[in-house]
């Protein structure tokens, strides 16, 4: 009888540490301490006033530390139990006052640390559990990573635990080395007593390695931040994540200053990460401050990366930026795919299906396939079949405004698309004879008229809704900002053009593109360059920061409009229209894209 209660009580205390070692380990119930310690008599609108919860209620988080015994309840006021108050005597202690000193590896503690070692002055970083620094092992004189835990954040038991299960991860991994870990005893100037602390050692990081955090904010855009860097992103952070949860730990703290960079100049890879501060989370009590797990984190830093290259390089393809397979885990962590590392990373490897052997053949033409004229896949079928009336051909591409009116498959289409700048129509010409002299019949010379098709239907514009402005129709401000948007795509789709035409060489650039830069700066005042470019290479700039006002735009129509800045008009298309004509003008000194031939 005796036997079995004996054994009850250990489990009882066993359970008790437990739950002593969650509270004490938890942000948001050491914040709680500290508050009721400041205040004593403090109630629970007075905590719920100085403290907004991330999850669960000021409630749920007392009632674990009123478990404890650490917090007490006097006429429904709350106050620190005498137990409370010297645990937070312990927490108090300024570990950072051991830099520079050394931690010795003695015999009269229950856990003894194998080694010595001499601590940098300064602590590579301090938290709410624990304190970092660099060290010289003694026996060695290399340079480790001490993390020396703060009294009664955990237990020696954790810590062991942590080890048994890290001993299981491969060494390839992407994470510091373990080195070994033990107890020491040291007097500190904030503690009346000596106290024993429990300390991890790992292999220490290059210094010359960057985190995050400072890699992506400070480093300029090219070449780095490439397909190779969220590739390798994936495969060492995304890897190393995979093997600590496979293992059955978490690392329960990754933010952006404990993700390393490390470029190595002149070797394989030339990007590499580390995952570093892993102590082995999951060994704690559930009592977390926000309850984010590690693939929810990664999904955060992944995206942060995609999104602050984004907007160093606006109008980039996003595709290409990442490639492929990022892009696939990208869109697998928004649509919550995953429930593990491990399916992540066996969706990023998934071998890609093999491109189909007539792919990049041009399909035979089928016209009784073609509902409308714009479906047509062949310019040249597009002018072979082209049939005008030449009094309403003259007419239209004679004149600058024309009303077009027409039943439904009159041939309305087929006119304007006949009439818009096709770069590549020439190098057909001269490969095709026919179709040379149909153009020469239909007289289409771009000398003559310069058209671009934007084909303006109302399913482009189904997203803007009066309902999504809670109106029955919309509002004189809305529609200025939609009449930008439609100014915007006007202006991208004939940007578009110009562009397709200089790299075909149907146009050829002068360096004279002071119109056009005045154009946009007085639109978009410090709109902003990179490098030096010539004059194509700035219409290029200009050409993708326009494509990314416009989506920018069409993604906040319905916001409220402080800090829009100048919405585009009708007079700002006569005017993007006067400078593209004087550009194609035959003799005009000032253009800048003259015709080829």
């Amino acid at each position: 009888m005796s036997t079995t209660l004996k054994i009850d009580n250990i489990n009882q205390l066993l359970e008790e540490n437990r739950a002593m070692v969650g509270v004490t380990s938890s942000p948001t119930c050491m914040y709680i301490l500290h508050l009721i310690r400041s205040r004593q008599g403090i109630t629970l609108n007075q905590i719920n006033n100085e403290f907004t919860f991330r999850s669960g209620t000021a409630e749920d988080w007392l009632r674990h530390i009123i478990e404890v015994s650490l917090v007490e309840i006097k006429d429904s006021k709350y106050y620190l139990t005498q137990l409370g108050e010297r645990k937070l005597a312990l927490t108090d202690a300024s570990l950072e006052e051991l830099g520079g000193t050394e931690i010795p590896g003695i015999e009269d503690v229950p856990n003894k640390l194998p080694d010595s070692y001499k601590l940098d002055s300064k602590p590579l970083g301090a938290g709410a559990t624990s304190v970092t620094f660099r060290a010289i092992q003694q026996s060695t004189g290399l340079p480790r990573t001490v993390k020396i835990f703060r009294p009664c954040i955990t237990s020696y038991d954790h810590l062991e635990s942590f080890k048994q299960k890290r001993a299981t991860i491969p060494k390839e991994v992407a994470i510091p080395g373990f080195i070994g870990m033990g107890q020491f005893r040291v007097d500190l100037e904030s503690h009346g007593e000596p106290v024993v602390l429990d300390c991890q050692v790992f292999d220490y990081e290059n210094g010359d390695a960057k985190t995050l955090q400072e890699y992506v904010v400070n480093t300029d855009p090219a070449p780095y931040l490439s397909s190779d860097f969220f590739r390798f992103f994936v495969e060492h952070v995304g890897g190393a994540l995979e093997a600590i949860e496979r293992a059955g730990l978490q690392h329960g703290d990754l933010h952006a200053r404990n993700i390393l960079v490390i470029q190595r100049e002149g070797r394989e890879p030339a990007i590499s990460f580390k995952v570093i501060d892993f102590a082995g989370g999951s060994s704690f009590s559930s009592l977390t401050f926000s309850g984010v797990n590690d693939l929810e984190m990664f999904k955060r830093h992944l995206i942060w990366c995609f999104s602050e290259v984004c907007r160093q390089r606006p109008g980039v393809s996003a595709r290409e930026l990442v490639g492929d397979k990022v892009e696939r885990v990208i869109i697998g962590l928004l649509k919550r795919k995953y429930e593990n590392f491990a399916e992540l990373l066996d969706d990023f490897h998934k071998r890609a299906r093999p491109i189909p052997t007539d792919y990049f053949q041009e399909p035979t033409p089928r016209p009784f396939e073609w509902l409308r004229v714009e479906m047509m896949p062949s310019l040249k079928d597009l002018y072979l079949l082209f049939e005008p009336d030449e009094s309403v051909f003259k007419a239209i591409s004679g004149s600058d405004n024309v009303i077009i009116s027409g039943p439904r498959g009159c041939g309305k289409s087929h006119y304007l698309r006949a009439l818009n700048f096709w770069p590549e129509i020439r190098e057909l010409a001269e490969e095709c004879e026919e179709l040379k002299a149909k153009l020469d019949r239909i007289g289409y010379d771009f000398h003559r008229f310069f058209g671009v098709l934007f084909e303006c239907r109302v399913g482009e514009f189904k997203n803007f809704s009066p309902e999504a402005v809670d109106g029955k129709k919309f509002t004189a401000e809305t529609i200025q900002v939609l009449k930008h948007i439609l100014v915007l795509k006007i202006i991208n789709k004939t940007l578009s053009v110009l562009r397709e035409s200089c790299e075909s060489e149907v146009l050829i650039p002068s360096q004279n593109i002071s119109a056009l830069r005045t154009f946009i700066q007085e639109r978009f005042p410090n709109m902003p360059l990179y490098g030096e470019p010539n004059a194509v290479e700035e219409m290029n700039q200009y050409a993708r920061a326009l494509v990314t006002k416009e989506k920018q735009a069409e993604s906040t129509w319905n916001l409220p409009s402080k800090n829009r800045g100048l919405l585009l008009a009708e007079p700002d298309v006569e005017a993007f229209f006067r400078i593209t004509s004087k550009r194609l003008s035959r003799s005009g000194s000032d253009s800048i894209l003259h015709p080829c031939g």
